[in-house]
């Protein structure tokens, strides 16, 4: 089962939509949101959900008359209670990236480089790469038309496989984008570094980096 077009509209609904309220969805919401009936949009979730792309529970309405009740809770895969907590690091690191002038956006993205082969840990190197890629390509993925699709493999069930993903489409775009090539061969070295170590930080690291990227798109940064 791949994702096609009107797999990734749905997904991309989902996401928005959770990103902005920071509340599941029941499978009516999203009919309403994209006009289909109720039917066609539980049938859409079930297949995302096959695909590892939502997540589906059943909840109790505590507010429903009918004791017991319970109702379907639909969320993107990935998403984890900590996306509007990230480590104070990161939240600076944001704040950096939204406070850039369009003019000087290669210099921060040269310094967020420098920061990552700097870093202590590898969990920093992978935050920092991941911020140098954000300041760059974020215009990038909405000017082609394919923020819905970086942000389906923000999360994909697999968060290593959808960060490596996310990393090369990114690169792909900022290359292609026009980059010199002094920066091009410390972006290939890093990202060189980067499949190497999202192979070795654990599961709650990757979810962290995927976190800080989500949130970096929900603040609509990096307007270079």
């Amino acid at each position: 089962m791949t994702l096609t077009e009107r797999r990734r509209e749905f997904l991309t609904a989902i996401q928005e939509n959770y990103a902005a309220t920071g509340e599941p969805l029941h499978y009516e919401d999203i009919a309403r949101l994209l006009g289909v009936s109720k039917w066609t949009a539980y049938d859409m979730v079930r297949e995302l959900a096959k695909l590892g792309l939502v997540s589906i529970e059943y909840t109790t309405n505590q507010s429903e008359r009918q004791v017991g009740r319970s109702r379907l809770a639909i969320r993107p895969a990935g998403v984890f209670s900590s996306i509007t907590s990230l480590p104070e690091e990161s939240t600076r690191v944001l704040e950096m990236i939204q406070a850039c002038e369009p003019g000087a956006a290669k210099e921060h993205f040269r310094l967020f480089l420098e920061k990552a082969t700097a870093a202590d840990s590898k969990e920093r190197f992978c935050f920092y790469l991941v911020a140098a890629l954000v300041l760059l390509s974020n215009r990038l993925f909405r000017s082609g038309g394919l923020l819905g699709t970086l942000k389906s493999l923000l999360a994909f069930s697999s968060t290593e496989l959808g960060l490596v993903a996310a990393v090369g489409m990114a690169v792909a775009l900022i290359i292609r984008g026009g980059l010199n090539p002094e920066l091009v061969k410390a972006l290939q070295e890093s990202v060189a570094c980067f499949h190497d170590y999202i192979r070795e930080i654990t599961e709650e690291e990757r979810l962290k980096i995927s976190g800080f990227w989500q949130k970096a798109l929900h603040l609509n940064l990096a307007d270079s």
